[in-house]
Order: C-alpha cells, then structure tokens, then sequence
C-alpha cells in the first residue's frame, strides 16, 4: 500500500496556460479554480522523490516558487510540507482529531447508567 499524502498544487491561471503539460501525467487529482488560480488536490497519493512525475512537478514548483503554492501533509501528523507561496493562495494546514463514529451520549444520561455523581 506504501505511505499517503494529502497534497495540494496551487498554479496561477497565466502560468498554467505556459505550462499545461506540467501536470498531465499526474493521476487521482482533482481539479478546482478561482478567477486567477487552479488548484490540483489530491486525498491519497504516493508522492516520492525519486519518481519522475512527481521530481518534475516539484521542480516546477520550486522553479516558480514565487507564483504556485504546495502543502503536502503525510499519514504522520508531524510530516508537513509547503513550498512557494502557499499564503497567496490560501492554502493552510488545519490539524484536527478523529474519533471512530459513534453515538453521542448526554451528560444526564451518563449519570443514570453509571449513579449519580458527586455534584
């Protein structure tokens, strides 16, 4: 299966079009823009250095640091990447907790099933 990462790419509409060929060996991504930006976001993806597609677009991105945004966050929650300009695009990291789904329990009902605590 081999470690996942969330990644997200963010071109500028005017670099892009100079440069569409950048992206299109890149598979599972999903694409998304605003007036002036793409963004190319995928939710799983093996992204290695050593293999060609992905050595290319980090090339690209560091070539053009100033203009295209990354974040790539890993299955370890310490193991977060950005490069370029990741704040002109609004691209932010948020960090949250899971839980296995389950049913919500009320704080009286608690009380009944296991006695009434000191109060």
């Amino acid at each position: 299966m081999g470690y996942r990462s969330q990644v997200v790419i963010a071109i500028p509409k005017e670099l892009l079009k100079k440069n569409v060929s950048i992206l299109t060996d890149l598979e599972g991504f999903e694409i998304s823009q605003t007036e002036e930006t793409y963004y190319f976001s995928a939710g799983s993806i093996k992204w290695y250095e050593g293999y060609n597609e992905i050595d290319r677009i980090t090339k690209f991105i560091s070539d053009n640091a100033d203009e295209v945004g990354f974040v790539r966050v890993g299955e370890d929650s310490t193991d977060v990447e950005e490069l370029g300009n990741v704040h002109e695009h609004d691209i932010y990291v948020n960090t949250s907790i899971s839980v296995p789904s389950v049913q919500e329990v009320e704080l009286k009902n608690l009380k009944l099933l296991f006695g009434k605590t000191k109060e």
